[in-house]
């Protein structure tokens, strides 16, 4: 299967093009709702961040609070780092493994809808990158 990076900046219309190929039938995994599902209630990378941040982070239902977290790593290098060490493998591992479902399931055409491609040197791993900007 042909898997295709879709990328571009904050509140360009990468959604919208995402949609416009999921419209017509493209299969489109999005990095954003991976990063998202990896620390649902129950999971090992809720459970890490937990371990690593400490319980505050999550709301009074057990959920991640992602505005709590952010206010705690995003003034912090070494904590964005540490949170980045737990969180992208796992979004990585999951992302492929959404995008072989797709192959197995007989698509031949994918795309892969996350930011920063460029920036972060992953853009090689496609043989095509769609940039939305506005």
């Amino acid at each position: 299967m042909e898997v295709i990076g879709l990328t571009g900046g904050i509140a360009c219309g990468k959604t919208a093009v995402a949609r416009a190929f999921a419209a017509r039938g493209v299969p489109v995994v999005d990095a954003d709702q991976v990063a998202r599902d990896v620390v649902l209630p129950g999971t090992d990378g809720l459970a890490a961040v937990v371990e690593a941040f400490g319980s505050e982070v999550l709301d009074g239902a057990g959920a991640l609070d992602r505005k709590r977290l952010g206010q705690r790593v995003f003034g912090d290098r070494e904590a964005r780092r540490r949170l980045e060490e737990i969180l992208h493998p796992r979004i990585g591992a999951e992302s492929f493994a959404r995008l072989a479902a797709l192959g197995a399931a007989g698509h031949g055409f994918a795309l892969y809808d996350a930011a920063l491609l460029v920036e972060n040197g992953s853009h090689r791993n496609f043989p095509g990158l769609i940039v939305v900007t506005s």
